[in-house]
């Protein structure tokens, strides 16, 4: 489905930025240490996609569309935005003042401190929480699909936020490294607790077009759920 191509693009970013950062070791210990940033040039297509792919994939997960929207390809162009502010980092310094593989070497610029972190953390969180609200609707909060979906997010940008600003010693190799438990957690709630599975979807939306009320009851009698003709009868909401 469209969910699972939005996630393969998401793994397939990831995976590249490993590959990629493999490459610039190879770079800084055969070749130019100084010669190092230009591999960041490359690696940074796929970071600043990242997001991208994170927010489409959990859209569609939360909405269930298929079809990608006039306003949705506006994350690219923004995501485009950033990569030519990197390219061209050599001209106007807004995004490295100084760069070094180690964050306590390097000197951000104001473009990479207000503008890029909050896109790419900004994106970020909003597609997490759109995949726990996912999540949840499918579910219920406490959940082991939910808990492997917080794990899968919390820890990749846990690493990122502490090394950027210095909580911990760190280079540029901690975040891609650190991904590896992104795709292991992602992976396992997808296959074990059936993730990205639409049967849950399919089964309310076709509830939902019945046109005879229903309603679920636990043993207390308390509703736990309705379809949308026992709402519009009895004019209540969920």
């Amino acid at each position: 489905n469209t969910s699972l191509k939005y996630f393969i693009c998401l793994v397939f970013c990831m995976i590249m930025w490993c590959i990629i950062l493999d490459i610039q070791i190879f770079i800084i210990d055969f070749i130019s240490p100084s010669k190092a940033i230009y591999s960041d040039y490359i690696v940074y297509i796929f970071v600043v996609l990242m997001p991208v792919f994170l927010f489409l994939f959990a859209y569609s997960e939360l909405t269930g569309k298929t079809r990608i929207e006039r306003w949705q390809l506006s994350l690219f162009i923004l995501a485009f935005f950033n990569l030519i502010m990197i390219w061209t980092n050599d001209f106007h310094h807004l995004f490295y003042v100084r760069y070094s593989t180690e964050f306590s070497n390097t000197v951000f610029g104001p473009f990479y401190t207000y503008a890029y972190c909050l896109y790419i953390y900004g994106l970020t969180a909003i597609g997490i929480i759109m995949i726990l609200i996912s999540s949840i609707k499918k579910s219920s909060i406490k959940s082991k699909q939910t808990f492997f979906i917080l794990l899968s997010a919390i820890v990749p940008i846990s690493v990122n936020v502490l090394a950027s600003t210095r909580v911990i010693p760190a280079n540029i190799y901690e975040t891609p490294v650190s991904f590896s438990v992104t795709v292991l957690t992602l992976g396992f709630a997808m296959f074990r607790y059936n993730f990205l599975n639409i049967s849950p979807v399919a089964a309310t939306r076709i509830v939902n077009q019945m046109s005879d009320a229903y309603i679920v009851l636990n043993v207390d009698y308390k509703i736990l759920d309705c379809n949308s003709s026992f709402e519009k009868f009895f004019n209540v909401n969920k």
